[in-house]
């Protein structure tokens, strides 16, 4: 009787592993400021497309009112574009030639809440990489898509993800100081 007893006190210890604590975001947060993303690729204007489609999704979300100014904020989320990459993923070899791409665009971002003068998060995803965005484009097909349209994809596909972390929570990570030293 005493085995079945602690068993069953162990059981949602068990389970405990393999639940997701995600910290959601604090109430009085109502207004947020999209600092425009930095852009560290060279790739022409892209941190205004990154940043102007960021905007664009905090808007068709509503949950959050965009500011134009950093001070009447109660939130700041801020990010640097790492990585604008166009690689191959399907060939025809009969005519050796490139008939499909994939675009990925890839950023670190900081969140800060204002109001308590706190980092929030800053560049934490489920495997400890940067957040990123991917669209695939093909260039030969009956009607070909042109890798500028892949690029709004992509950034799209990224935003709606940061968009997401922001208003519904991230998974719990280790204290920012503690991700600091392990990256160093």
């Amino acid at each position: 009787m005493k085995n079945k007893i602690i068993l069953l006190l162990l059981i949602p210890l068990l389970f405990a592993s393999c639940y997701e604590v995600k910290l959601e975001l604090p109430t009085y947060i109502e207004k947020i400021y999209v600092k425009k993303f930095v852009n560290e690729v060279g790739e022409y204007n892209l941190e205004v497309d990154v940043t102007n489609t960021v905007i664009g999704e905090f808007l068709k979300d509503g949950r959050l009112q965009i500011v134009d100014k950093e001070s009447e904020a109660h939130a700041v989320l801020e990010g640097v574009i790492t990585k604008y990459e166009v690689q191959p993923i399907a060939w025809d070899y009969v005519k050796n030639i490139v008939t499909e791409n994939r675009l990925k665009i890839s950023v670190r971002i900081r969140f800060y809440d204002k109001v308590k003068n706190e980092l929030l998060f800053e560049d934490y995803t489920q495997t400890g990489g940067y957040l990123s965005g991917e669209a695939s484009f093909s260039v030969v097909a009956s009607t070909p898509e042109t890798e500028k349209d892949a690029k709004y994809r992509a950034a799209l596909d990224l935003a709606k993800d940061i968009v997401s972390r922001v208003i519904e929570g991230w998974p719990e990570a280790e204290s920012y100081q503690e991700q600091r030293s392990q990256s160093q």
